[in-house]
């Protein structure tokens, strides 16, 4: 039998058809997302999940959107360690989502794997301190009105350059939060 290697998307987990690498990837990671869950409540939901002492928030600009019309996130990155910590200067950020059905989504995400940052794509961030970045996703493909919830990812790769020290890499996860989704609004 002929390998199809073409990737196709599984209640929002990435699978290989034909591979064992696929399935394995898709009873590990799958299973441990209740399928039954949809998102009911507007507002914060659950905490976020930091790791190696950071810490990912996300607050949208707005509780409500209209199909259609983007939403406005502001993402802050704290620093939870007693230390400085090195962080990519412009964070890759995923962001992920559950729509009103139970079915998942997210932003593409490529991890790119260890690289060499330059001293001049990262910065020091003190502890207590906090990055903040804004990102904005569109919705005019949303399947339907109700509430979606988010989350954000922060990826950061390993650092292969050995002059830039306390460099964080990891993923951390957000706290979640529900966003009403409204009907697109009728034109005349």
């Amino acid at each position: 039998m002929e390998e199809d290697l073409r990737a196709s998307r599984i209640r929002g987990c990435a699978l290989q058809r034909g591979t064992a690498a696929g399935l394995l990837a898709l009873c590990c990671s799958c299973a441990s997302i209740p399928e039954q869950y949809r998102p009911t409540r507007v507002g914060p939901n659950l905490p976020p999940e930091g790791a190696g002492g950071i810490e990912v928030q996300i607050r949208p600009l707005t509780a409500s959107v209209r199909i259609g019309e983007p939403v406005l996130f502001d993402i802050v990155i704290y620093n939870r360690n007693g230390h400085a910590v090195a962080l990519p200067r412009h964070p890759d950020i995923e962001m992920i989502w559950i729509y009103p059905d139970g079915q998942r989504d997210s932003t593409v995400h490529q991890p790119q794997g260890a690289r060499f940052f330059d001293p001049e794509e990262v910065l020091l961030l003190p502890p207590g301190h906090a990055l903040r970045t804004e990102i904005s996703l569109p919705t005019y493909y949303f399947p339907g009105p109700g509430v979606t919830e988010f989350r954000a990812v922060l990826h950061a790769e390993e650092n292969l350059n050995p002059r830039i020290t306390n460099f964080w890499s990891g993923r951390a996860y957000s706290n979640s939060y529900g966003i009403l989704v409204k009907p697109r609004t009728k034109r005349l």
